[in-house]
């Protein structure tokens, strides 16, 4: 009991030595400076959303914000203020189920109020503001939960705010899908947390985010972050098994308390993060069950984690009650009619090799919101960009390459394969499976929106790849090294021959090494080689099947040919920032301390995600749109958007309205609301 609750400290000559209470260090005062002044950066270039004038998202051929999303706010809140729930709306079609229809959102606790509030435009872009500020901290501190240092936190926390899936349907209008994706990572780290500690207090944070995702209106997110959540459980659950002596891998690490671990934080557990295949780490399962991280594991109380988790679910659903109910009655209603639970309907939009393309060069199909012509007309952009960044995505990698390597990096990594098989569709055999196996996974279309739970994912992959980099085994060696010639008084007086000797040697060969080779090579030893030739295949046979469909869908010649004409600078751009990311990933850490290295990775990270993503984002006045009646001589015709993309010429005259003759050769009118 002395052993583990005091430490002795040494007294004078003779004397005994006297046991002193261990107390835990504080932490720094001033430890919330970096990730504030991180944040407040990151969320200035949204601060437009928070001035009260009429200015609504530009306008652009996809974005529904003017058209759709500001309207049937406006009407929910003059029905509020009248004191009726809108579940109906008499202006869209002959009449729709508003409430049931899910778009209004009309329970969301956030965006409801401040529309009421504010008022309708004002309060949408409030919400916009305070969700993107939910995306940064709940990233942060799924971050924090992995043990990832203040800078890896901060860096994940850009990555996962000036992402492209949260700015590109910003910029569309999406309303609800950005409210939704800001609350995934908070659902992440509520998981995290009940797996780590099941108590009744990470049950009810677990349901309250159920609850608030289920109100939000956008079910796709929702069933991806829930079908992503039980993989999670399920491998911490089942592949954590009892603990025993031999540490290897992370745990022998966190023993050792490296120095990018500021000391007085509780190690969390990182058991939460552990997938099904990961279970085989370093030969199979037995030796996986001794891989337990040293505080708390999931497996440990399976059936207390099971019963909370249950809980939480249930609680979750009842919250959000007030929304499902509705929407699951007017889904079935219409289900029988619909083409919903077929794969080749849940492949509408699906990714291919070109968007894998997209990760690093963004716009390399064209890009509507930046003034770039699209190669292909029906190319939904925002539906199929992921952009995140070249650096993090390098440094996510480079995460998994190293000796220190985590398990939830690995659960994580599968995740993130898992996602975008999901992504590609019918583009790859594997999706019918998957359909076949895997409830309602056929309901939704357009894939890509897996990215709002890979975004957060991927984001503490870089964070923890950025920690490793920052501070790299080798270097932790020399400094251990040099304090205890330091905190030796008999070693003191030798060490500044030693630093002119053999520590000025060690620098000299290893400036002499390849900068590449170094950093690119694995030192997770043959068990992280495997790991990485298995991952190397699985994307590669993703990128082959979306290759084939890439084939057959495009003509090469004609993608030369449009290249050269509108994206060439483009593409010099994204080649530049990755040699300039690859050359940072790999010389500064010889040259520079950790501090200034995470820094310089920050600071590069957003320089290019300001430039690729966050360089979209815009406002425009709001114009006052007039609607055509019917019969009053004109006829609407795709064009320039007004209203619901269409434009007003003129057309046959009220006195030609009986004759049927007048109408051939004329596209079938449509009403604009």
């Amino acid at each position: 009991m002395a052993a583990g609750l005091f430490h002795t400290r040494r007294g004078e000559v003779g004397q005994a030595a006297a046991p002193v209470p261990m107390t835990r260090e504080r932490r720094p005062q001033r430890a919330w400076l970096l990730p504030a002044v991180v944040a407040t950066i990151c969320l200035a270039p949204f601060t437009p959303l928070l001035l009260p004038d009429d200015r609504v998202i530009t306008d652009s051929i996809f974005c529904d914000y003017g058209s759709f999303q500001l309207p049937i706010r406006e009407f929910a809140r003059q029905e509020f203020l009248s004191g009726r729930f809108p579940l109906w709306i008499p202006y869209l079609g002959c009449g729709t189920p508003l409430h049931a229809g899910q778009q209004a959102s009309l329970c969301q606790p956030i965006l409801t109020p401040l529309v009421l509030l504010l008022g309708a435009n004002h309060g949408i872009k409030v919400s916009l503001f305070v969700h993107l500020a939910l995306a940064f901290a709940g990233t942060y501190w799924l971050a924090r939960d992995l043990s990832i240092s203040r800078w890896g936190g901060s860096l994940a926390g850009v990555v996962a705010t000036w992402g492209a899936f949260p700015v590109m349907h910003l910029m569309e209008g999406h309303v609800i899908i950005v409210d939704e994706y800001a609350l995934a990572p908070w659902f992440l780290v509520s998981l995290n947390r009940l797996l780590a500690t099941p108590t009744p207090r990470n049950a009810a944070f677990l349901a309250l985010t159920i609850g608030c995702m289920a109100v939000s209106g956008q079910p796709q997110i929702l069933y991806y972050t829930l079908l992503f959540g039980f993989l999670w459980a399920a491998g911490s659950l089942v592949f954590c098994g009892q603990r025993s002596s031999p540490l290897v891998g992370w745990d022998k690490l966190a023993e050792q308390a490296p120095a990018h671990r500021e000391k007085g934080r509780r190690q969390k557990s990182s058991s939460a993060f552990i997938l099904l295949p990961s279970a085989f780490y370093n030969g199979g399962p037995a030796l996986a069950s001794s891989l337990v991280p040293p505080y708390g594991s999931a497996a440990a109380f399976r059936m207390r984690v099971i019963a909370w988790g249950a809980a939480a679910l249930a609680c979750g659903c009842l919250l959000g009650a007030v929304q499902l109910l509705p929407s699951l009655e007017l889904t079935l209603d219409g289900l029988s009619q619909s083409e919903r639970g077929r794969s080749e309907y849940a492949s509408q939009h699906a990714l291919n090799a070109i968007d894998f393309a997209r990760l690093l060069v963004p716009n390399a199909m064209g890009n509507p919101l930046c003034g770039l012509k699209r190669f292909d007309e029906v190319d939904f952009v925002h539906e199929r960009i992921g952009y995140l960044g070249v650096l993090p995505l390098l440094l996510a990698v480079y995460g998994l390459t190293r000796r220190s390597c985590a398990r939830w990096q690995w659960g994580a990594a599968t995740l993130v394969l898992f996602g975008l098989t999901i992504a590609l569709g019918n583009n790859t055999p594997a999706f019918g499976l998957m359909g076949r196996s895997i409830p309602g996974l056929t309901l939704f279309r357009c894939p890509g929106r897996i990215f709002s739970v890979l975004t957060p994912l991927i984001a503490v992959l870089a964070a923890r790849g950025l920690d490793v980099w920052a501070e790299r085994f080798t270097n932790v060696k020399l400094r251990r090294t040099r304090s205890r010639f330091h905190t030796n008084p008999k070693r003191k007086r030798g060490f500044a021959a030693f630093s002119r000797s053999s520590l000025a040697l060690r620098v000299c060969v290893r400036r002499l090494r390849t900068g590449f080779g170094e950093a690119l090579r694995p030192k997770g030893g043959i068990p992280a080689a495997w790991r990485l030739a298995l991952a190397g295949c699985a994307i590669s046979a993703l990128i082959a099947f979306g290759g084939v469909a890439v084939y057959q869908r495009y003509e090469w010649s004609g993608y030369v040919d449009y290249a050269q004409r509108h994206v060439l600078w483009e593409l010099a751009a994204s080649a530049a920032t990755i040699v300039v990311a690859a050359a940072v990933l790999c010389t500064l850490p010889r040259r520079l301390p950790p501090a200034l290295c995470c820094l310089a990775a920050l600071a590069a990270t957003m320089l290019d995600l300001g430039d690729q993503t966050l360089g979209n984002f815009s406002l425009e006045p709001r114009q006052a749109v007039t609607a055509p009646s019917v019969g009053n001589g004109l006829r609407a015709v795709p064009g320039p958007r007004v209203g619901n993309g269409l434009r007003a010429v003129p057309g046959p005259s009220n006195a030609d309205l009986a004759d049927e003759t007048a109408w051939e050769g004329h596209p079938p009118i449509r009403l604009v609301v």
